[in-house]
Parts: structure tokens; C-alpha cells; sequence
């Protein structure tokens, strides 16, 4: 006890101790989030993203890339037009995207074909084939 409580005549209390030990205490629950980890967050956002380019790509197919609007995409994959703006920053970028992944389907089937040496007719159609199937 301090000089300073003993002049005062402060009655000091004992700490209060818990009568459970810790080990013996459960823990409590934590509530699960709502939220996936971080990890899962960023795998569905690259599949949403995918699924934007495709329609994107198939609706350019369609009408066109002057007639199609991002109006047009997100009412097909029944999304507001902001949340596209979640995935892609405008309908150029979408376009630069597209031709990106079929030059890309392009050169992997090129390459699957060449070393068979293939009559040209037959590794055009397989290119032509494997470019479709995106």
C-alpha cells in the first residue's frame, strides 16, 4: 500500500481473480463472416470477369460492336450496368480483352497443329474449331 492511500485512509480491495482457470473457460464463437477469404474473392471475380468477356464477345458476334451496349451486356447477364464497371472499365477495353484471348486460343491451337504437319485446310479448320468452342 502506498503512503499517499495509507494518509488518506483509502481502503485498498483485493484484484478480482476469476474462480475458472483459463484452460477451463470455453472460447467463445466467433461468427463467421459473410465474406469469402480473399483468395476465394479474387477467383470469383475472375470468373465473373470471364463471363462478362464471353458475352461480351458473343453479343459483338451478334450485332456487332457499334450496336451492342454495355446496356445490352449487363441486361443478359442480369446485372445493373454499374456492376459491370466492377469488372471492366469500358467497352474498348472489353474489345482489347477479346481479340487478346482469341489471339491467344489462335496461337496455342497453331502450335497444337503444327507438329502434326497437317494439310493446311485441316489445321485451319481445328484453329477455326477451337477458337469457336471459347
Amino acid at each position: 500500500m502506498s503512503t499517499f492511500v495509507a494518509l488518506r485512509g483509502i481502503r485498498t480491495f483485493p484484484a478480482r481473480t476469476n474462480p475458472m482457470p483459463r484452460s477451463a473457460t470455453a472460447p467463445s464463437p466467433t461468427p463467421s463472416s459473410p465474406w469469402e477469404p480473399a483468395g476465394k474473392r479474387a477467383q470469383q471475380r475472375e470468373v465473373k470477369r470471364h463471363a462478362v468477356l464471353q458475352m461480351a464477345a458473343r453479343l459483338f458476334n451478334e450485332r456487332g460492336f457499334h450496336a451492342t451496349s454495355l446496356d445490352d451486356i449487363a441486361e443478359r447477364l442480369n446485372v445493373s450496368k454499374p456492376t459491370l464497371y466492377y469488372y471492366i472499365e469500358n467497352k474498348d477495353q472489353i474489345l482489347l480483352e477479346c481479340v487478346k484471348i482469341a489471339l491467344e486460343l489462335m496461337q496455342d491451337a497453331s502450335a497444337r497443329c503444327a507438329p502434326r504437319a497437317a494439310a493446311p485446310s485441316t489445321s485451319s479448320r481445328r484453329a477455326c474449331a477451337s477458337t469457336r468452342a471459347w
